[in-house]
């Protein structure tokens, strides 16, 4: 089962939708309980900027808040939007799409997560580094893993030691164990 990630703040909630398994098929809900999508998916991910991600068969896509598919699902995997964009995977590379579902950055990254603050967490050749929504590093993949900016700064890991960097990627805390 998917679940999204800790810390995410959900839509407003007046307009929340959560997911629910029913005959081993995913639909949602709304808050007082009434079946507003009709379970028919594969797996679920969360309502993010009016859109959420939805696996048919092996394939993942994107729904809107009735329940129509405005993405169809061609990825191996998807991740939420954020910022206007979604990673997603196409034959073991990640990219960006927008809401329209073109890609903003075509698949190159062997891993990629969602943008938080501008900047978003991708990796190549086992190293992570970030960049910006035209796909330009703005801090080389240098560290061998990372987590993403909070209130400007981001963890960073170099020869198993953790510190902090900033969006420029200088280190404001210098990695220690």
């Amino acid at each position: 089962m998917y679940h999204s990630k800790r810390g995410q703040k959900p839509e407003s909630m007046e307009h929340l939708l959560y997911p629910v398994l029913v005959e081993n098929m995913w639909g949602y809900i709304d808050r007082s309980g009434h079946l507003i999508i009709e379970p028919k998916f594969d797996n679920f991910g969360y309502f993010q900027e009016g859109l959420a991600h939805v696996q048919v068969g092996r394939k993942w896509g994107f729904i809107d808040k009735t329940g129509n598919i405005v993405i169809e699902p061609r990825f191996d995997f998807a991740w939420e939007f954020q910022e206007g964009l979604a990673a997603v995977q196409v034959e073991g590379k990640y990219g960006y799409l927008d809401k329209h579902g073109n890609y903003a950055i075509e698949p190159k990254f062997n891993n990629a997560w969602s943008f938080r603050e501008g900047l978003a967490r991708v990796s190549e050749q086992h190293r992570c580094g970030f960049i910006d929504k035209s796909g330009n590093y703005v801090i080389p993949p240098t560290f061998y893993d990372a987590l993403d900016f909070y209130n400007g700064l981001a963890m960073v890991e170099v020869e198993e030691k953790w510190g902090y960097i900033d969006r420029s990627g200088h280190f404001v805390w210098e990695p220690s164990r």
